[in-house]
């Protein structure tokens, strides 16, 4: 074994094998077969998620100038 050899390594790594080939090492992409709807879900819980905050912000707020008035 000489002193540049090392051992367990006997393929290049995947940065040595495309380095001279200027590709890079993206994913191939896939099309969906069927529409994906998933974003209008997550936009719609996160809408949802934003309205409750609010209500319970306001709702908080309310029960604090309630009880700093003594009502």
């Amino acid at each position: 074994m000489s002193a540049g050899e090392q051992i367990g390594c006997s393929e290049p790594g995947p940065e040595e094998h495309f380095a001279n080939t200027g590709a890079s090492l993206r994913k191939k992409l896939v099309r969906r077969a069927l529409p994906d709807h998933s974003q209008h879900y997550r936009r719609s819980f996160q809408i949802a998620f934003l309205l409750l905050n609010l209500w319970l912000g306001s709702a908080f707020y309310f029960w604090v100038r309630q009880l700093e008035t003594g009502s």
